[in-house]
């Protein structure tokens, strides 16, 4: 069973968080780092409108609070901030993919996007913190999904007391400036190969830049799938299971590689 908690940044910002115990003592912890879509009030993860009332914060909807358990499910205590939470609070969006064009976009999408990274930084710092409080001995890892992914790979680049990262498709993070960062802990990143939201040329430019620095300690590794941005998500149309099943598949073996003393 997952509840909320409030957590507080360095900085005095509160903000709500879902968290997920393990059945059993946990093996490491897992911080978890939601989407930024499109996103409409009214729909839920399998884009079916609902009249229900919303009660999570943003970004942590149906879809977020099941990756949660699942990684519970192998042993890992999880945390889901919400990383919306500087931006427009107090609605689950859920997972409606609306366009630039659509009324919706200027209402919620634009107020999020301009969500300042550094201080969404702060709150990833704030749920690492907390999450070391529940695995003293054990390690804490980040794992972020498409917005999530992007915010994943800056935090592995900068902030303290991760012991391993995972981008999903982090979209931005093999453009400039962020491809060049360094990470300070290892990375595992798994890119789609459509082209349709990230730059091919870039994903490309991203894993030589980090295979060449491999040979100077540079801990990045790059996984590519014959399958779409977002293909790990059952709720979209890009879902391709047996890409997500291998992606799945390689995070667990990451995690447990570097988390799990």
């Amino acid at each position: 069973m997952g509840k909320y908690v409030e957590l507080q940044s360095i900085d005095g910002h509160r903000f709500r968080a879902y968290m997920v115990e393990p059945a059993t003592q946990p093996r490491a912890a897992l911080v978890l780092l939601q989407e930024m879509d499109q996103r409409r009030y009214g729909w839920d993860s399998s884009r079916v409108k609902t009249t229900a009332a919303s009660t999570s914060l943003p970004g942590v909807n149906a879809h977020i609070r099941a990756v949660a358990k699942s990684y519970a499910a192998l042993g890992f205590w999880v945390i889901a901030p919400s990383t919306f939470s500087r931006g427009k609070t107090g609605i689950d969006y859920g997972y409606r993919f609306d366009h630039p064009g659509d009324r919706a976009y200027p209402r919620i999408c634009k107020p999020l996007q301009a969500l300042d990274s550094p201080l969404v930084m702060l709150d990833v710092q704030a749920a690492i913190d907390h999450a070391k409080l529940w695995v003293r001995q054990a390690g804490v890892g980040l794992l972020g999904f498409c917005w999530g992914g992007l915010l994943a790979w800056r935090a592995a680049c900068s902030v303290h007391g991760l012991g391993a990262a995972v981008c999903y498709y982090g979209g931005g993070m093999t453009d400039l400036p962020d491809q060049a960062s360094q990470a300070l802990c290892p990375v595992l990143t798994h890119f789609g190969n459509d082209g349709q939201w990230m730059n091919a040329t870039s994903i490309k430019a991203f894993a030589a830049r980090h295979a060449q620095a491999a040979e100077g300690g540079s801990q990045v590794e790059v996984q590519h799938y014959d399958a779409p941005y977002g293909f790990d998500h059952p709720g979209r149309a890009s879902f391709q299971a047996s890409s997500a099943a291998l992606a799945q598949r390689r995070t667990a073996q990451f995690l447990d590689s570097h988390l799990v003393v």
